[in-house]
């Protein structure tokens, strides 16, 4: 008989540490975030930027619009502004101008687990595994 209760009691810890466990992994998997960065160099195209806001409306319904103001003889961008619009009243504005081609940098949309959007500009981006 006393085997049979420590049997029990021991099958009754178990259950207990197995739903714990449980419980921890939901919470663990409830924080996923998801982040798309597009990178736009100086060669970049009408076209190239075209598809690329493609993506952030189709994923997020996140407006990017742009405006290419200047291209120089090597048809590169010397002037751009964009504009990230989350359609929640959330706009960011990015606008480079000067003589010489811009420095790439790319645009993000990051999403919380709570459906939270972050837009934003990253004047630094990694590129092939080097920094710009």
């Amino acid at each position: 008989m006393m085997k049979k209760t420590i049997k029990n009691t021991l099958i009754i810890i178990l259950i207990l540490l197995s739903q714990f466990k449980t419980v921890a992994q939901a919470k663990e998997n409830a924080n996923i975030r998801t982040k798309i960065e597009i990178g736009i160099k100086p060669t970049s195209t009408v076209e190239e930027l075209t598809e690329k806001r493609k993506i952030f409306k189709d994923m997020f319904d996140v407006s990017f619009d742009f405006s290419i103001l200047k291209i120089n003889e090597s048809k590169k961008i010397i002037a751009l502004k964009i504009i990230c619009n989350d359609n929640k009243g959330n706009i960011k504005t990015y606008e480079v101008e000067g003589l010489k081609p811009i420095k790439s940098f790319s645009v993000y949309v990051e999403k919380d687990e709570m459906g939270y959007l972050e837009t934003g500009f990253n004047t630094n981006p990694i590129e092939n595994g080097k920094k710009n």
